[in-house]
């Protein structure tokens, strides 16, 4: 997609209130002319207790299937998946792609298992802390060991 100049942008909000003025439907892609001649396709939505959102394509083929999606969204999850900043929706798609190979396996189980498994002993001491500790303790332990054997025999 080419870039927008400042421009366009001011265009762009123009367009945009003209074309709700004149009840575009929402979801719909729909054309735009800019001053330079380009065209480009918008699709606009409803998102979040009535927050608009609209997205701006180069072909009207790319505005129809970004429409498909959203509306598909919508009717699946609501505009809960809608509120996700988009690099969480491409991590988690990421995220979906890497589990695919495992049968049943999901986001949510991949993370309560990283929690369990990893997250938890975050803060938890080091091997090598814990075994100084252990071997001072046995020396110690030891010591007392000789110590109590000593008395014993006297």
């Amino acid at each position: 997609m080419a870039k927008l100049d400042f421009t366009n942008f001011l265009q762009l909000d123009l367009i945009a209130i003209i074309s709700l003025n004149k009840g575009q439907q929402q979801g719909k892609p729909h054309s735009n002319t800019y001053i330079n001649g380009e065209t480009r396709w918008q699709v606009r939505y409803k998102i979040n207790k009535g927050k608009r959102k609209s997205e701006i394509f180069d072909t009207k083929e790319k505005a129809e299937t970004a429409a498909k999606q959203a509306r598909l969204k919508v009717v699946a999850e609501g505009s809960a998946g809608f509120s996700l900043p988009r690099d969480v929706q491409v991590e988690a798609a990421a995220a979906i792609t890497t589990l695919a190979p495992y049968e049943g396996e999901t986001i949510a189980k991949a993370v309560e298992f990283y929690v369990a498994h990893s997250l938890r002993f975050r803060n938890a001491p080091t091997v090598s802390k814990v075994s100084k500790e252990f071997v001072a303790e046995r020396e110690q332990l030891t010591n007392a060991t000789a110590i109590f054997q000593t008395c014993a025999n006297v």
